[in-house]
């Protein structure tokens, strides 16, 4: 939130407000403790699409090289992605759902 009281030049009282209505707007998406942009996780969508197109699973190694990112944002990303049932994990592995493949034929 200091980012934002930051950018926006407003005291955290004001940002709370503001953070509520970004996510009431769906502007930004709650994952566990960190918020993101719903343009990022579009983002993220895209990128696992054009994965697999190529491959049948993914890593979360794999998942974390792909976006170039921390393996605690990693694993956020995936549970995303499995609760809002884009991808289903198998133990250490997960598959993309037919939400997904949908996706990427729009």
């Amino acid at each position: 939130k200091e980012w934002l009281c930051a950018a926006l030049k407003i005291n955290p009282e004001k940002s709370n407000m503001v953070m509520t209505e970004l996510l009431n707007q769906g502007v930004l998406i709650k994952v566990e403790n960190i918020c993101i942009s719903r343009i990022a996780i579009n983002n993220v969508i895209v990128i696992v699409c054009q994965y697999f197109r190529e491959n049948q699973t993914i890593t979360v190694a794999q998942f974390r090289d792909l976006l170039n990112t921390s393996r605690k944002i990693a694993l956020l990303l995936l549970h995303y992605l499995d609760v809002n049932k884009y991808t289903v994990r198998t133990g250490d592995i997960r598959q993309p759902t037919q939400k997904i493949v949908d996706f990427s034929e729009q």
